[in-house]
């Protein structure tokens, strides 16, 4: 059975698409590909979406802020550094993101979240043609997001296990840094067996294949803005562009 606060949040995820304000997207710019400061922050590989349902929000990039009044979008592109502002009170936002088994939903307010979940496809590939669109098509490809959403069982998703969602913040904060899967067990706080155990019951994927997967889409996204390869292989974490190729080469070998 709904909870009260519940069915008031879906209420307002079912009139988001008739009182959609503005769409922004947080692009990649090769000028500002790299961490903006030093307070936590974190990028994906994959593209991602925040809707304010009520109250501001405040999304910060490179210097640059985003208020979302009620009913606005935002598209955040793979490989944006960003971070969330906590939630003010009364506010309430819907987040959309892509995972290896589906895509994620969730509705949240200062003191409560549901998650959900709908077929990986074709929303993440909705999600991606909205982040890619050009500004006078936004506004349709959102709205193509969100009428797709509305128009799919959600199904009940449970949230992550703390320690899968210390791994997951380690892993999208610390790509740059060369980490490998014996940071993200050591961010669960698990013994090895457990921590990857665990990971891969609730990802679908192990530990130490998502790093490399991370990897290589942010590879891909930040070669898509523009930066030289050199560049692009010290933001993922590798010495040079040669150690990049090598584990492209290899992935793609055994993924053939």
């Amino acid at each position: 059975m709904l909870s009260p606060e519940l069915r008031r949040l879906l209420a307002l995820l079912d009139a988001l698409p008739g009182r959609l304000g503005a769409v922004q997207v947080l692009a990649l710019d090769a000028r500002h590909a790299g961490r903006f400061d030093g307070q936590d922050q974190h990028r994906h590989s994959v593209p991602t979406l925040v809707a304010c349902l009520t109250a501001p929000l405040r999304i910060e990039s490179a210097g640059r802020r985003w208020d979302l009044a009620s009913g606005d979008v935002a598209l955040i592109a793979p490989g944006v550094w960003h971070r969330h502002a906590p939630l003010r009170p009364g506010a309430a936002l819907l987040g959309m993101g892509v995972r290896t088994r589906c895509c994620d939903v969730v509705l949240a307010t200062p003191g409560t979240s549901f998650w959900g979940s709908v077929p990986r496809e074709p929303a993440a590939r909705r999600l991606g043609e909205a982040v890619a669109a050009p500004p006078l098509a936004r506004r349709t490809a959102a709205l193509a997001v969100l009428d797709l959403l509305l128009g799919e069982r959600l199904e009940p998703l449970e949230p992550d296990p703390p320690a899968v969602e210390r791994m997951l913040h380690r892993l999208w904060g610390n790509l740059d840094s060369g980490l490998g899967a014996a940071d993200l067990v050591a961010a669960s706080g698990l013994g090895r067996s457990q921590a990857f155990a665990l990971f891969t019951a609730t990802e679908g994927i192990s530990p130490r294949r998502a790093v490399e997967q991370e990897r290589l889409r942010l590879a891909t996204a930040l070669a898509t803005a523009g930066l030289a390869p050199a560049e692009i292989a010290r933001a993922v974490g590798f010495p040079d562009a040669a150690a990049l190729q090598r584990v492209r080469r290899r992935a793609a070998g055994r993924d053939s």
